[in-house]
């Protein structure tokens, strides 16, 4: 999977076809970014606690407000089977920080024959 100029494509050749290749001269190169397949979250104890802060604040003792929610991210812990939960989140694709550099001669090497009919 790829990501280039806002849009997610599955191959190269379908980059390729959304190109006008008379528009660029021949020392273009396309700057492609790599996907990786991703959880859409990664649920973790943690952040759960975290994500109940505010909810808790009028909840929680004066003077021991983190030892408690220290015993909450145990409690978590002990009772969540956080790597199963997270192996059955949803994935997506999502752009991972590495490229690829193509030239035009590289491109069109993607582009499909045209044949006569």
């Amino acid at each position: 999977m790829y990501y280039y100029n806002e849009n997610f494509y599955d191959e190269i050749s379908d980059i390729v076809e959304d190109w006008d290749f008379e528009q660029v001269g021949e020392s273009f190169t396309l700057k492609v970014e790599n996907c990786t397949l991703e959880p859409i979250i990664e649920l973790s104890a943690e952040l759960i606690a975290d994500s109940l802060e505010g909810d808790l604040e009028e909840r929680h003792s004066e003077h021991d407000a983190e030892d408690e929610l220290n015993k909450i991210i145990r409690a978590l812990k002990e009772n969540i089977d956080f790597e199963k939960l997270n192996s059955d989140m949803p994935k997506l694709w999502y752009p991972n920080s590495t490229f690829i550099y193509l030239s035009k001669a590289e491109l069109l090497s993607f582009c499909k024959p045209q044949t006569d009919e």
